[in-house]
């Protein structure tokens, strides 16, 4: 039977600093999970391919802020060459944290009546990519989101309280032995089931019923549900010392 050792990194210390020693420093981790704002870009910013999805730290003094954000944030070009990401798993619960589409796919929740173009072409995130394409040798696995992640994820509404079953059931099948896309069964489960919901709501609305805000938040929720991506090997299984 296997024993684990679980750290958790207190807000306070989700710097910069401590992330490089995190990513293929000192303090690897077999399995690392990053809940946090993934930075994001708009169509026709220079390092939109480069910096969107990079993990933003501590650091960043918030929302009000409005000058440079490079120095808050974690990007695929902060994993320099002498660090060692090889044999770890990362889990990144963050906006863009594994890629960008090229279309906006929550344009019912922005109140668009059409598509947005948000970039040049669909492209996956540079952090996970540079962790698995490392020169010291790659991560085995990234887990990551695909467009903007939502609260709706662990949460059926604004005042209810956490539901994180999905994630605990994720990382329980990991830290079993399972492999990275069996651990993933709970979020395609979950994804079935709001796309069950969904299709019978769009029946209704085919037959004359009027949409509603809750229609809405159940698309954002089928649409954030389906957009778990793993980048990298689903067949690898979390590394054991």
């Amino acid at each position: 039977q296997k024993t684990w050792t679980v750290q958790g990194i207190p807000p306070e210390e989700a710097l910069r600093s401590r992330l490089t020693r995190l990513i293929g420093g000192d303090e690897k981790p077999a399995f690392l999970f990053a809940a946090s704002h993934g930075m994001g870009s708009s169509l026709g910013w220079s390092r939109q391919e480069s910096d969107t999805g990079a993990l933003i730290c501590q650091e960043w003094p918030g929302p009000t802020w409005n000058g440079n954000p490079r120095p808050f944030y974690f990007a695929g070009e902060d994993l320099s060459d002498d660090k060692d990401p090889s044999g770890m798993i990362a889990m990144f619960f963050a906006c863009y944290g594994a890629g960008m589409p090229k279309m906006n796919e929550f344009r019912q929740k922005d109140g668009l009546a059409d598509s947005d173009q948000i970039a040049n072409r669909a492209f996956v995130a540079a952090l996970p990519m540079r962790m698995l394409s490392h020169p010291k040798g790659g991560a085995l696995a990234v887990i990551g989101h695909i467009e903007r992640a939502w609260d709706c994820s662990f949460r059926s509404g604004k005042n209810s309280p956490p539901q994180l079953q999905t994630f605990q059931s994720s990382l329980k099948l990991l830290m079993e032995g399972f492999p990275v896309g069996a651990a993933m069964e709970p979020f395609n489960s979950r994804y079935s089931e709001l796309t069950s919901d969904l299709t019978e709501e769009l029946k209704d609305l085919a037959a004359g019923k009027r949409a509603t805000d809750e229609f809405i938040e159940m698309w954002t929720s089928n649409n954030d549900a389906r957009n778990y991506a793993v980048i990298g090997d689903p067949a690898v299984r979390m590394a054991v010392a």
